[in-house]
C-alpha cells in the first residue's frame, strides 16, 4: 500500500516538474512532423514537373519513387533524440532505431559528427548537422505515399 501511495507521490511530482519539458518537445516533434509532411509534398511536386505533361499518363507510384530520390532539406530528428543516439554509437552501441531506413539515417549522422568532431570536437557540432540538408527521407515508400495521399486529399 505504501508503495503504491509513494510511486504516485513520484509519479505526480515528476509531471509537475517536467510538464513544461515534455510539452515542449512534443511541440518539438509535431514542428518536425509537419516540416517534413511538407517537404515530401513539396519533393512530390518537384516530381510531378520533372515529368511534366506526360505526368497525367504515368502512375502515382512512379511519380512517388521519383519523389524519393530527392535529397531532403534536412534530417527530421530532435537534437534530443539524435545527442542520445550519437553518444550511444561512440560508446560502441547501436542507435535506437526502428527500422531499416532510421538505422541509415543514424548511420549517416554519425558518420557526419565523425567527420566534424575531428575539427569541432564536441556535440556543438550535432544541430548544425542535423539541420544540414540529408540524402533522403528516411522513410519507406509506403510512409511517403501515404504522406502524400494525405496531402492531396487535404
Amino acid at each position: 500500500m505504501y508503495i503504491m501511495l509513494l510511486f504516485w507521490y513520484i509519479l505526480a511530482t515528476f509531471k509537475q516538474h517536467h510538464s513544461l519539458y515534455l510539452s515542449k518537445a512534443l511541440i518539438m516533434d509535431y514542428e518536425l512532423d509537419e516540416q517534413r509532411r511538407r517537404d515530401i509534398f513539396e519533393a512530390y511536386e518537384k516530381a510531378l514537373k520533372h515529368f511534366g505533361e506526360m505526368a497525367k499518363y504515368i502512375s502515382k507510384d512512379v511519380i512517388i519513387e521519383h519523389a524519393m530520390t530527392y535529397k531532403a532539406p534536412r534530417f527530421y530528428i530532435s537534437y534530443e533524440i539524435a545527442r542520445r543516439s550519437i553518444s550511444d554509437m561512440t560508446k560502441g552501441r547501436s542507435p535506437r532505431a526502428h527500422g531499416p531506413q532510421k538505422e541509415k539515417m543514424y548511420k549517416d549522422i554519425f558518420a557526419r559528427f565523425i567527420e566534424s568532431s575531428k575539427q569541432e570536437g564536441s556535440f556543438a557540432i550535432l544541430k548544425q548537422i542535423i539541420e544540414e540538408p540529408a540524402d533522403s527521407f528516411y522513410i519507406s515508400k509506403k510512409r511517403f505515399s501515404r504522406i502524400v495521399y494525405q496531402e492531396l486529399r487535404r
